[in-house]
């Protein structure tokens, strides 16, 4: 087998207003406890899991890339929605109105913009643990023409649902794009897949609660959506983010400390692109080193981004 296809690698990210809880599904995936406190997210955070299978002996690596929510820290950047595979939209279920507003108008139309290929869209409906309206939920997406995407719910907190969602949407990306990896002669199947986590078709089919109207998994670069371009004024921009940061002054410690592990880990996925150049064919070596250039230049953007922050964190502790 080629040395290029030992390591499927799948971009899934995370979308959502800030506070909806894509850290918390993160770190629930990655079998991490949640936290006790919500830090937001500043710039973003890549993490992978891996599936090997070992009757093709090959891995499938899913990078998740978190990204906070909270546009006042966070504005959104053209590389984080390229090239993706697929796309979890998180919604808080107790706060529907103010989770699905964004989705469309904002997420979607972004990632749709950036896409060159198919992406997987999976509605994450979190936070069940707490209670909720389901009819008024499911409404609410019908409204803004969402609900015709697979609708998972999960509860990061106590890991309901949580490996369903992962094993659902792996499955879902190797049953749609199964030609596309037969045509690049990709030795892996949805069957293998299944094989893997030990689950009948029927059985990860029905994870989705709207499995009856679902009418489409996948988005593509040829169908973009209709874009709606929205601005704020630079000085009520800075105003929430004073306000916000002002209201949260207990937790800067807490912040902080977010920042410099979120930056640790993304130095640690920096050393694993240029690792992973060393198993490359050299026919494909052009192209790899480009796609490594890029990311690279996000995770500098992205730097930049996280030390702002902090010396922002640090210029209101001397002002208040």
């Amino acid at each position: 087998m080629s040395e290029l296809y030992k390591e499927l690698n799948l971009k899934l990210i995370l979308l959502g207003n800030g506070g909806v809880g894509k850290t918390s599904l993160v770190n629930a995936i990655m079998g991490r406890e949640a936290q006790e406190k919500y830090f937001p997210t500043i710039g973003s955070t890549i993490e992978k899991k891996e599936y090997y299978i070992d009757s093709q002996d090959i891995t499938i690596a899913v990078n998740f890339w978190d990204i906070g929510g909270q546009r006042q820290f966070n504005p959104f950047n053209p590389t984080f929605f390229r090239n993706t595979d697929i796309a979890f939209l998180v919604i808080d279920v107790n706060k529907p109105e103010e989770s699905i507003k964004d989705l469309k108008n904002s997420y979607l139309n972004l990632l749709v913009q950036q896409q060159t290929g198919e992406c997987l869209i999976i509605i994450v409906g979190n936070k069940i643990d707490l209670e909720f309206n389901e009819n008024i939920l499911r409404e609410r997406l019908h409204q803004e023409e969402l609900d015709g995407f697979p609708i998972i719910f999960t509860s990061a907190l106590n890991g309901n649902n949580i490996s369903s969602l992962l094993e659902f949407a792996v499955y879902s990306y190797l049953t749609e794009m199964s030609g596309e990896l037969k045509e690049n002669d990709i030795p892996i199947t949805n069957q293998d897949f299944l094989a893997l986590i030990n689950r009948n078709e029927d059985d990860i089919k029905n994870i989705p609660v709207n499995v009856e109207d679902i009418s489409s998994k996948v988005i593509k670069q040829t169908a973009p959506l209709k874009i709606i371009e929205k601005r704020q004024d630079e000085r009520e921009l800075e105003l929430e983010k004073f306000q916000f940061l002002r209201k949260r002054l207990e937790d800067l410690n807490g912040m902080r400390e977010q920042i410099k592990l979120s930056f640790k880990r993304n130095i640690s996925n920096v050393e694993n692109l240029i690792l992973a150049l060393k198993n490359t064919p050299i026919e494909s070596l052009t192209q790899k080193i480009d796609d490594t250039l890029e990311q690279i230049k996000y995770f500098k953007q992205d730097f930049e981004l996280k030390l702002n922050s902090l010396l922002q964190i640090s210029e209101l502790e001397g002002q208040l």
